[in-house]
């Protein structure tokens, strides 16, 4: 009985230490090597913003002369990213004049918030009309910064003149419609709708994260790749979230504590690790909110995979690695990164 007793609780004790060792090699090999380059790089080519994400220093894209799709791609469900998405939309209408904002969603929903951004006084039960469909859509993205940001574009929208006033397209198209393969249901969208377009205006997306890739990962071709092979000029936002609290509604596939927070999202682990995270993590401090140019001279994110590649610890939950075309360097991919670290996340709706 005492060998049986012995037996147990040593399978007992190697079935607890197993995913700890698992984790723990993980947490030392993908988040990188250090590289006191790319760190020095970092903190010479970044803007901070404060917790409102209000882009106060004119120098962001100082050097784009031509008509430029500028397109954002957050990782849903972390805080801020929305709240980064509508001062970001202000500040390309200040500086080149962008109204046109293509939002990944429904047709019917792009629909909504236009006639919510024309009501006068402000109508926000139109506003909320639109909620709906996110758990459908983006689920991540129930939440009350969905809420301040359209209330945010709504008030700006209020001190421009009629006709420059921003307005809003679905790049999903209808939802009778609607059939899946994303990036190319949205670049068939765009394509559509950008043909009442002058070619002389730039023009600003907001999609998930990966759409945003200008050249293609594991065989499939991206939103912003499309754009790119249309002959475009396209400037590409992704966003990284390190130790941040993502909302992962239940029933997602992700494992979810009773509040629907988690901080095993972000992406320098436990579960995904974006090669050499470790250079950013090391280069913003925390807790930050920070934009960083990649593509600056010199840059040494012109070679190699940085941020792009990604690993995963438990591929059957995230679907697997990410693996981008070996030929491409990281700028080929994206050209700036949003970075929030050390967040707790969004606040939930009441």
């Amino acid at each position: 009985m005492k060998r049986i007793l012995l037996t147990i609780f040593s399978v007992f004790v190697v079935l607890l230490l197993v995913p700890i060792i698992y984790f723990a090699i993980y947490s030392r090999i993908y988040p990188g090597k250090t590289d006191n380059k790319k760190i020095t790089y970092i903190k010479q080519h970044q803007w901070r913003l404060d917790n409102d994400c209000v882009i106060k220093d004119t120098s962001l894209f100082a050097d784009i002369q031509v008509p430029t799709i500028f397109i954002l791609g957050e990782i849903h469900g972390f805080s801020r990213n929305q709240i980064f998405d509508a001062e970001l939309l202000k500040y390309l209408n200040k500086k080149f004049g962008v109204k046109d904002y293509f939002n990944e969603n429904f047709t019917e929903d792009a629909n909504l918030l236009n006639r919510f951004l024309a009501t006068s006084p402000m109508n926000i039960e139109i506003l909320k009309r639109t909620t709906a469909s996110l758990r459908d859509n983006i689920p991540q993205r129930y939440n009350q910064e969905y809420i301040t940001k359209w209330v945010n574009i709504y008030q700006y929208n209020q001190t421009l003149p009629e006709r420059d006033r921003i307005k809003v397209y679905g790049l999903l198209g209808s939802k009778a419609n609607y059939k899946g393969m994303r990036d190319s249901t949205m670049i068939a969208n765009y394509q559509r709708l950008s043909r009442n377009f002058s070619n002389s205006a730039s023009v600003f997306c907001s999609t998930g994260q990966l759409h945003v890739f200008q050249a293609n990962y594991n065989g499939i071709r991206p939103f912003a790749a499309w754009l790119k092979a249309d002959k475009n000029h396209v400037l590409s936002i992704a966003h990284l979230a390190l130790d941040c609290y993502a909302y992962i509604p239940q029933g997602s596939g992700m494992p979810t504590p009773e509040d629907e927070m988690t901080e095993w999202a972000s992406i320098n682990g436990p579960i995904m690790y974006f090669h050499n995270i470790v250079n950013i993590d090391k280069a913003i401090g925390s807790p930050a909110i920070v934009i960083c140019r990649l593509d600056a001279g010199n840059s040494p994110f012109n070679q190699g995979l940085d941020l792009v590649k990604q690993h995963s610890s438990l591929s059957f939950l995230t679907g697997g690695n990410i693996e981008p075309d070996e030929s491409k360097a990281t700028t080929d991919y994206f050209q700036y990164v949003f970075v929030t670290k050390g967040l707790k996340g969004p606040q939930l709706f009441q």
